[in-house]
């Protein structure tokens, strides 16, 4: 039986891909329809994707969003678990900023790879493959970014993501220690400008009360456009 839609369809023919009964069944079950044309679309540009990372949300793209309504000079950029790259290389692109991305995959960073020079900014990009959690943070960045994994395995979550990189999307068994961390040297920082955060919807609370531990008070909660906490900004 095929559930996929005209569009799904068209979109097959455009990439020049065979439709088999092996192919539909596939995407029937679940698997993501970017994953077998190989791209994505992300805030109108387009962007390599596999296995590797994770498909971007309708949810990033408002992080950027409301990053941009912030109307404030933004010369160099900090994307943390950059993944794909979409977040800061569309910041690049939209406001000709300098980006420094720190991801620990490999394989995400190939992917990286592939889409900075699609977009030719390796003069805008510096990609640094490290794990967050031994990478310091300098004080010279207008913007820090981060959309990190959130989600524990006891999480509802679509089936869909199954077929995404569980270190994309799991933080183990404590959903804001990528937060944690990233606020701690936030906390000793004097330059920045904003910090912004995509979250998931039951984390803000937690987020909030550890920043004001840390003597951050100048934060404040967004929704996404279905109503739910998706977002965090933390002010200089």
């Amino acid at each position: 039986m095929n559930n996929l839609s005209d569009l799904d369809i068209n979109t097959l023919k455009e990439h020049n891909i065979l439709i088999t009964n092996e192919l539909l069944t596939k995407l029937n079950d679940g698997y993501p329809l970017q994953y077998v044309v190989g791209d994505a679309i992300f805030y109108g540009y387009k962007y390599f994707v596999n296995e590797n990372v994770l498909i971007p949300r309708f949810e990033t793209e408002q992080l950027i969003e409301q990053v941009l309504n912030k109307n404030f000079k933004i010369n160099k950029v900090l994307d943390l678990c950059s993944g794909s790259g979409v977040i800061g290389l569309t910041l690049a692109n939209l406001t000709n900023a300098y980006v420094d991305m720190v991801e620990v995959s490999h394989e995400a960073n190939e992917v990286c790879k592939r889409n900075i020079k699609l977009h030719h900014l390796e003069n805008k990009i510096n990609l640094i493959e490290q794990d967050l959690f031994k990478y310091q943070i300098e004080d010279c960045y207008d913007l820090i970014i981060s959309n990190p994994p959130y989600l524990t395995h006891q999480d509802k979550v679509s089936p869909n993501t199954r077929f995404e990189p569980d270190m994309a999307l799991y933080s183990d068994e404590d959903p804001i220690k990528y937060y944690k961390y990233i606020i701690d040297q936030v906390a000793l920082l004097n330059n920045y400008k904003l910090v912004a955060f995509e979250i998931g919807e039951e984390e803000a609370d937690d987020i909030i009360f550890y920043a004001k531990s840390k003597n951050i008070n100048n934060i404040s909660v967004k929704k996404d456009y279905n109503d739910k906490d998706r977002f965090i900004f933390i002010l200089k």
